[in-house]
């Protein structure tokens, strides 16, 4: 899988460069149009690689996205699965704002979730909150997605040593009830617009301020957001939601293995400045992370013409 890594961030640098040429315009379908087109002929032109796109944008935003079935590479043969958005945070993008980024998540064929649903109820954590529940509950108990958190949440507090805990959640008026509890308990709420595939990843970054990631969002940036996770030994769950009630569809948690089994890639290259990435700079200058499963090890990566 190594072997095509870098060839599968180049398509993610390609997305961000197009992309960044729109950042400011108010078009928020041109930026898109322009990363979906340089990341796909990327793709294409990766040697020995055949994948299918089982999860992407396209449809929800009417985009011009890479859709679900779409086949990418010069190789007949069906290998991999891709779990893709050229441009995550395409508002933020068409405004200037911060945190836009492309990502791409690679695993095996048949080995990353597909849905047509396009919300998810997420929830994820890093190692060192996961060792904090061990501490605090042993083995027995630990957070769900669909559980409440708040009085779980107060419970672990002490174990941060007197600082308070923070939760990072999208700003929609869905959240208002998870956003009073939290409050309530003495949580800290960290509210972002867009890009919570980032936020979710920030859980699991020693000094990025977040512990916790809740909230509905995107069901495929649940998935791309597994499998930067997995890669980066934290916890992710969800939960399927109704598109327009955003009640629970059927109850069943979808784990990290449910999502992005076996060995993963997940790779981003910034558009915007953001709290993960820096955004594409004049000459093409590039802020990008590469990780990948099978090993412990994660690639912070700046990259010119």
């Amino acid at each position: 899988m190594m072997n095509f890594a870098f060839s599968i961030l180049r398509a993610a640098e390609a997305a961000a460069i197009a992309a960044a040429d729109c950042v400011g315009s108010g078009d928020k379908m041109q930026a898109d149009f322009a990363a979906t087109t340089a990341m796909r002929k990327v793709l294409n032109e990766i040697d020995n690689f055949g994948a299918k796109i089982v999860i992407g944008e396209g449809k929800k935003d009417g985009a011009p996205g890479l859709f679900e079935g779409e086949t990418v590479g010069n190789s007949p043969s069906i290998l991999w699965d891709i779990a893709v958005d050229p441009l995550d945070g395409t508002t933020q993008a068409a405004k200037g704002g911060p945190g836009a980024m492309s990502v791409i998540a690679v695993g095996a064929h048949n080995h990353l979730y597909a849905t047509e649903n396009f919300y998810m109820k997420k929830l994820a954590y890093g190692p060192r909150l996961a060792k904090m529940m061990i501490d605090a509950w042993g083995e027995t108990k630990r957070l769900s997605v669909n559980r409440e958190l708040g009085d779980m949440l107060y419970y672990l507090q002490p174990h941060f040593l007197g600082q308070r805990m923070t939760v990072c959640v999208l700003d929609r008026p869905r959240h208002a009830t998870a956003i009073e509890a939290f409050h309530k308990h003495g949580l800290r709420v960290k509210l972002i617009q867009d890009c919570d595939v980032s936020a979710a990843i920030a859980t699991a970054l020693p000094d990025s301020g977040i512990d916790l990631y809740y909230g509905i969002g995107g069901a495929p940036e649940g998935v791309i957001a597994s499998a930067a996770m997995k890669c980066l030994g934290g916890h992710f769950e969800g939960m399927l939601v109704d598109n327009k009630s955003h009640d629970d569809i059927d109850g069943k948690i979808l784990k990290i293995n449910d999502l992005a089994n076996g060995d993963v890639i997940f790779c981003a290259c910034g558009v915007t400045d953001g709290h993960l990435l820096q955004g594409v700079k004049p000459g093409n200058k590039t802020h990008s992370v590469l990780m990948y499963s099978g090993l412990s090890r994660t690639y912070w990566i700046d990259a010119h013409d």
